[in-house]
């Protein structure tokens, strides 16, 4: 080799070293060189302060003699796996030094083409302090997720298996950490599953998903699931949250049963209220008035349009257009004073869900009951009210025919009720005429009899007669 060629590699070496030695006093590791037994044979650090001791004291020493036993051994085992394996090995330890605890990071490995090796070491006091701390947050998150009163569930996106649940979770679905999960066992519907986490997966959150879910004893409840898209485990994956809404739920079922079981009673009294208005006059023929009504009378009931409607009373017969009688009816039946059958009926012309009698209400059931007994009612009512004009005529007739002259007044009073033609014409008075003398034929005597005789006994029914004087119409 030349002078040329040796002065070259002197440079290469020389810059080596430069580097070498700009390297080690950049970066805050410190560096030992020892043999295959543990001794320290050199170091290089760029701040000796960072030393455990000082150089004199672990110079051509044995790691035994310079670091606690604890740290010492773990030195050792990772320095026999180094020299069999080949290849580089570490190890984290902590010592007491300058009157805290320090941690710190050791690499150890071969130099190659040399029998030593060396051992890089670092202090990692801050980053182990940042890792407790992300560590603290991360079982504090942790212990929220886990006592969250609600289930919470991470599911990996790519093949949707179920990754974690918290205890919550557990208790609900019997989860068990022990047993893969088999999510198809606790959704009523797998597709509502997959569209779910196919909208979180797409908008990145969703909240909000009402589903039906089953529980470990197998009851099913409604449910609002949130999910948002997470990392988990350097995966991606879906965190859904469960709030059981079926108390809720099936609050606002009674609620909107309610209000059904509402618009259906202003529907019966709207019904009842028109029966009653169309029968009210008993002048009107009750048949004319029954074609009309049963043709009307089909709102009162839940399937209107489906809703079939007849009436008979006596032998007289009325169907609405739609009627047809089918299997599901309901009907009321009784009889009026003369002895004539009066039959309302309801029916529905298809099947309808069962209620509480068949298909219909219990207040359905009254509705027909009131309508036939509105019917009856009219008709006797009519009835009666054609026998007291009969007899009232016929009254009037006897009243006015007979020959006796006839005066119907109040005693107390003295005010005449009425009286009959006979007396007018005795007295050669008109009819109407003869209203207006009528009380003078009443003399004071005469009426002082008929209170006295009064006074008595109201109750008593006797006959009084006394005299009176009056004067007959002058005729000229």
């Amino acid at each position: 080799m030349n002078q040329q060629q040796q002065d070259k590699n002197k440079k290469v070496r020389r810059d080596q070293d430069f580097i070498y030695k700009t390297i080690v006093n950049t970066i805050p590791d410190m560096f030992f060189f020892i043999d295959s037994e543990g001794v320290i044979c050199d170091f290089k650090v760029s701040d000796d302060s960072e030393l455990y001791v000082s150089p004199e004291v672990f110079l051509n020493k044995s790691v035994r003699d310079v670091l606690p036993e604890s740290v010492a051994n773990l030195f050792f085992i990772n320095l026999k796996k180094c020299i069999y394996e080949n290849k580089m090995h570490a190890f984290n330890y902590e010592l007491e030094f300058k009157g805290s605890l320090k941690y710190f990071e050791c690499r150890i490995n071969k130099v190659q083409e040399t029998e030593g090796y060396i051992a890089i070491v670092r202090n990692i006091t801050e980053l182990h302090a940042y890792i407790e701390k992300l560590r603290l947050n991360e079982e504090h998150y942790r212990q929220l997720l886990e006592n969250a009163p609600f289930p919470i569930i991470i599911t990996e996106s790519e093949y949707r298996h179920v990754v974690y649940f918290n205890r919550r979770a557990a208790k609900e679905y019997g989860f068990k950490d022990s047993e893969p999960v088999f999510v198809n066992n606790h959704y009523v519907d797998m597709e509502q599953r997959k569209l779910f986490l196919d909208m979180v997966e797409q908008l990145g959150e969703y909240k909000d998903f009402e589903t039906q879910l089953i529980n470990r004893s197998g009851e099913k409840f409604w449910a609002l699931m949130s999910g948002v898209l997470i990392t988990y485990k350097e995966n991606p994956a879906f965190m859904i949250s469960v709030n059981n809404i079926e108390l809720q739920k099936q609050t606002l079922i009674k609620l909107q049963v309610e209000k059904e079981k509402l618009k259906e009673r202003i529907k019966e009294r709207q019904c009842i209220e028109y029966v009653n208005a169309m029968t009210e006059d008993y002048d009107h023929n009750i048949y004319v008035v029954l074609e009309d009504l049963v043709n009307q009378i089909c709102m009162g009931w839940q399937y209107i349009e489906d809703t079939a409607v007849s009436s008979q009373v006596g032998d007289h017969i009325f169907m609405s257009e739609n009627f047809v009688e089918t299997q599901w009816c309901i009907s009321e039946e009784g009889r009026t004073l003369n002895g004539d059958i009066v039959i309302a009926k309801a029916c529905y012309l298809e099947e309808k869900p069962e209620c509480d009698i068949g298909p219909f209400y219990y207040e359905e059931l009254a509705l027909i009951q009131r309508i036939c007994k509105r019917v009856i009612d009219t008709i006797n009512k009519k009835h009666m009210k054609s026998e007291i004009a009969e007899k009232e005529g016929l009254l009037k007739v006897v009243f006015n025919q007979t020959g006796v002259g006839i005066i119907i007044f109040d005693p107390m009073t003295i005010q005449i009720i009425d009286y009959n033609k006979c007396i007018s014409d005795q007295h050669g008075y008109e009819y109407d005429e003869f209203k207006e003398i009528a009380v003078e034929l009443l003399k004071l005597e005469g009426r002082n009899c008929l209170v006295k005789s009064l006074q008595v006994d109201q109750n008593q029914i006797d006959e009084t007669s006394f005299k009176t004087t009056h004067i007959k119409k002058m005729v000229h």
